[in-house]
């Protein structure tokens, strides 16, 4: 498990690269998307009705 800096000023001497949210959830879903993982499982009937459209 990684280290987390633990300062403030840790952070800002760290390789830490911040990201705009749209960019953040975007590589999250690419990468969900690449492994085949659940995107949303607490949602039922997602997977067989939102996906199918969006793949299409």
């Amino acid at each position: 498990m990684p280290e987390f800096p633990a300062t403030l000023g840790e952070l800002r001497r760290s390789e830490y690269l911040v990201r705009p949210i749209r960019a953040e959830l975007r590589r999250n879903l690419i990468r969900k998307l690449s492994a085949g993982d659940e995107l949303f499982p607490g949602i039922l009937g997602y997977d067989d009705s939102v996906i199918p459209q969006i793949e299409n």
